[in-house]
């Protein structure tokens, strides 16, 4: 999954990919004298990650952090589950399922392929707005 996880303080935001989000929010809080919160998560996975790098690179403050900005804000509302209860409950169904529903077919694979490629080609018609 794609998250996007904030600092309180720094309002830095980090793009990042991780199958488990909760998880990767606990170790980066370890290391962070700022507090940290994930403002969403989508489906993705690195190829999503990087397009997502390259797509807000003049907001890039560091790393894998941007500073806060609109064109990030919108992608989130448009793109990505916000809300704390919807998070919670779509971050628990996929740690119950961990993470994956089942074992992929080849033809699944073929399904992901078509369905990354549509996600990708409707992330730059929306990102060629900004």
């Amino acid at each position: 999954m794609i998250y996007f996880i904030q600092g309180i303080v720094t309002r830095k935001i980090k793009i990042g990919f991780s199958k488990n989000p909760s998880t990767r929010l606990s170790r980066l809080q370890t290391g962070s004298p700022d507090e940290l919160v994930i403002i969403g998560v989508a489906i993705g996975d690195m190829s999503i990650e990087k397009i997502l790098h390259d797509k807000f690179s003049e907001n890039h403050s560091h790393g894998e952090w941007f500073n806060d900005c609109e064109k990030i804000r919108e992608f989130i509302r448009i793109y990505c589950h916000t809300d704390s209860v919807e998070l919670s409950v779509y971050m628990n169904e996929v740690a119950l399922a961990g993470g994956t529903v089942r074992a992929l077919t080849p033809l699944d694979k073929v399904e992901i392929m078509v369905m990354q490629n549509s996600l990708i080609e409707r992330l730059n018609r929306c990102l060629s707005k900004f």
